[in-house]
């Protein structure tokens, strides 16, 4: 009968498996939070280079006095590529005193934007902020979830700022990727723990 009795882990085995078990999470919770913030960073700077290409020759030649209509249709054509339409809900020009100088899309309040956020991309941060839930009086006609992307248009001889760009993009596609690379880690954090 003796031969046969079980035997009970030891504490120290206990221990270790634990300490394998808490250094595994914490591997994986570091390997998704930086893919997160890569990511965030990405769409940064590409919504940057695309305010810049995009929004910034209006912006330029509004402020030097210029004709906006030939940057105007560019924005208008850019919108109209089928890869644009489905993804850019709305771009806007915003001025130092809160008021819109272009917007692709009427029917959207001045009222729709963060006060806090177009404040540091004046100061010359690039801003991104993913809205994956509509709030209680959503945006009208922006899809959710999306990223909204501000960052400064620059005067290119003085480097200052002229106005800030804003661009909304759908961003259901990249959650989809980021719900299944985090599926994937957690499943290979726990059959290399396992």
């Amino acid at each position: 009968m003796g031969a046969f009795r079980r035997a009970q882990p030891s504490w120290l085995a206990v221990l270790f498996s634990l300490a394998a078990i808490a250094i595994m999470a914490a591997v994986g919770s570091f390997a998704i939070k930086n893919f997160r913030n890569l990511q965030m960073d990405a769409f940064s700077t590409v919504g940057s280079a695309f305010i810049d290409g995009l929004l910034a020759p209006y912006a330029r030649s509004y402020s030097h006095g210029f004709d906006t209509e030939p940057a105007r249709l560019a924005i208008q054509h850019a919108l109209d590529k089928p890869e644009h339409s489905n993804t850019l809900a709305l771009l806007r020009i915003w001025q130092r005193d809160g008021s819109i100088l272009y917007s692709s899309k009427s029917g959207v309040g001045i009222e729709d934007h963060d006060h806090d956020d177009m404040q540091r991309a004046f100061a010359g941060e690039i801003v991104v902020r993913l809205e994956a839930h509509p709030p209680a009086n959503p945006e009208k006609g922006i899809p959710y979830p999306h990223f909204e992307i501000y960052a400064p248009i620059h005067d290119p001889e003085t480097g200052n700022t002229l106005v800030v760009g804003e661009l909304y993009q759908e961003a259901s596609e990249l959650l989809a990727d980021r719900t299944f690379v985090e599926r994937t880690t957690w499943a290979a954090i726990l059959a290399a723990t396992f």
